[in-house]
């Protein structure tokens, strides 16, 4: 699976180590950045398409909506808000209070 030079699997407990790669510190730490970094975009790009698609459709719509329309429906969301963030980051958030 490509992740070869990250993991050592010892026979002898039967069990997967991560490899030597991350004996350096500095390279797991990266590794670990990465992950976080394309774990948040992934999940604030969900959460904003799952809160526009509940606001723009009533319960009854998304119940009558066969699940290849309502997946549509999310991935349309979820284009508009990655492409967002990969142009302009968090440049254009607004946090607004409640009313």
């Amino acid at each position: 699976m490509g992740m070869e030079k990250y993991v050592d699997f010892e026979p002898k407990y039967d069990m997967y180590f991560h490899s030597r790669f991350f004996e350096d510190t500095r390279r797991a730490q990266e590794f670990i950045d990465e992950f976080e970094n394309d774990c948040f975009w992934e999940e604030l790009i969900n959460r904003l398409a799952e809160r526009d698609f509940l606001e723009s459709f009533s319960e009854k719509e998304i119940k009558e909506m066969d699940p290849y329309t309502r997946l549509e429906r999310l991935l349309e969301l979820s284009e508009k808000y990655s492409d967002e963030f990969e142009k302009n980051g968090l440049k254009n958030i607004l946090v607004k209070k409640a009313s």
